[in-house]
């Protein structure tokens, strides 16, 4: 069977401490920010732009105010449910790392309890990257480090990875008070190999959101009735 695209947009939120560089972000993605569209539910303090991107699906890019406490990683958690995508922003030289790792454990945790749903796909930003070597001398060679920056670099993005529990490749480290951004093609790059997997994972949330909608038992016996009628033509 062809592959069908999901109606409506992708969802990607973007979220992390405050002053982590969030907006910034969002900034750098979209060329500067346009107007505020409708994306339920948001709140005063969650803002929704359209992404369009040759390699990456219609999609809203949703900025969220500072993870920086309880409440807040109780929200983010409920909102980046609801979402396909899911950026975590962490300034690089953050002395401080716990509240960043409590609040993906908490999102681990909510799909872990919910096994009919996908875990979306997770891309962690490293802001702040200039402040991690000696002098800012772009471009950096950090698949094989050979100066000293490079390495001071490569350090520090391993060792954040380990303490917040994701895979090296999911780091990509930027600078966001610069234009162009830096890193910011490295960061179309892989969201546009994610987004099969973001698909999917939206696939999944508008299924089950339907179903829950409807009702299981009305959602089968729609299956069923799908069954018998395949059946039937089968024995033509």
């Amino acid at each position: 069977a062809a592959a069908v695209t999901p109606p409506g947009s992708m969802r990607l939120l973007v979220a992390g401490r405050r002053n982590a560089g969030k907006s910034q972000l969002v900034r750098a993605m979209l060329g500067g920010l346009g107007g505020t569209v409708d994306v339920t539910p948001l709140t005063a303090d969650f803002e929704g732009y359209e992404l369009r991107r040759d390699g990456v699906p219609l999609a809203y890019v949703i900025d969220s105010p500072g993870v920086d406490n309880q409440a807040r990683t109780t929200e983010f958690v409920k909102r980046a449910f609801a979402c396909d995508l899911i950026i975590w922003v962490i300034a690089a030289d953050s002395a401080s790392i716990g509240h960043d790792r409590a609040a993906l454990d908490a999102l681990r945790e909510r799909f872990a309890a919910t096994p009919k749903r996908r875990t979306p796909p997770l891309i962690v930003v490293a802001s702040r990257t200039d402040q991690l070597v000696a002098q800012w001398w772009p471009p950096y060679e950090l698949e094989e480090p050979s100066t000293a920056d490079e390495h001071s670099m490569r350090a520090a993005l391993d060792k954040l990875a380990l303490e917040l529990s994701v895979p090296p490749e999911a780091l990509v480290p930027m600078r966001l008070d610069t234009a162009p951004a830096y890193n910011l093609d490295v960061l179309w790059l892989r969201l546009e190999a994610l987004a099969e997997e973001a698909q999917r994972a939206r696939w999944v949330r508008l299924l089950h959101g339907a179903m829950e909608k409807r009702g299981w038992r009305s959602a089968w016996r729609q299956v069923a009735g799908a069954r018998r009628i395949v059946g039937r033509l089968m024995r033509r």
